[in-house]
């Protein structure tokens, strides 16, 4: 399966809200994630593996704010993704704005409450970036049902229903792999989205679904 492939920019002070943004693409989009301070094999020399999972990345998605101007590596990093012409999705965890090279690109918001934060819908909405834009469109599709596919929870069925409500052009098989994952994955059966995906397969496909 071609799915979607994303790499995480971020200063090591960031570690657990890029830890958050890892989850939520991997689990909502279906996306393959790499980020720097936890997928480096090791022993590796870092500069080469860092370019090496920039070159295999399609989005590169920076997380700014004043340390990850000061890093070692941001920079560089971002650099890297312009000139290997990659699609950048800048997230500012602060009021810092995309700088730079990347500073005509309009930045998503990051916010945080005391006991949650948008990270979710930042993602749902990354997720539908890769759907709208024609080069990624096919491996958003793959990467999407992959995720409902294998979802491992009702959090991450839900989201993912959201993304899939907002979309009406799924193939034959596509819809195969939906309905029997519909029937077989116990974190999709307790979803409460489902009645309403249900509803949708029935309206759009004419699928008998019960």
């Amino acid at each position: 399966m071609n799915r979607l492939k994303a790499f995480i920019s971020y200063s090591s002070k960031q570690k657990t809200v890029g830890g958050r943004f890892k989850h939520c693409l991997e689990h909502y989009c279906g996306y393959e994630v790499f980020v720097a301070h936890s997928d480096m094999p090791a022993a590796s020399f870092f500069p080469e593996e860092i370019i090496k999972a920039i070159k295999n990345a399609d989005f590169f998605i920076p997380l700014l704010s004043e340390d990850f101007k000061t890093s070692d590596y941001s920079d560089q990093e971002t650099g890297a993704a312009v000139v290997l012409n990659k699609k950048i999705i800048p997230i500012k965890l602060t009021d810092l704005n995309p700088y730079g090279l990347i500073d005509k690109i309009h930045a998503l918001q990051y916010k945080e409450w005391s006991t949650k934060d948008n990270v979710k819908e930042l993602v749902l909405t990354i997720a539908q970036v890769g759907l709208r834009i024609d080069q990624y469109h096919p491996q958003a599709i793959e990467s999407l049902i992959y995720a409902f596919c294998n979802s491992r929870s009702y959090d991450s069925t839900n989201a993912t229903i959201q993304i899939m409500l907002k979309y009406d052009q799924f193939t034959k098989s596509q819809i195969e792999q939906i309905v029997e994952a519909m029937n077989s994955n116990g974190e999709i059966l307790g979803a409460f989205g489902l009645p309403q995906l249900k509803k949708f397969l029935r309206d759009r496909y004419k699928i008998s679904v019960d």
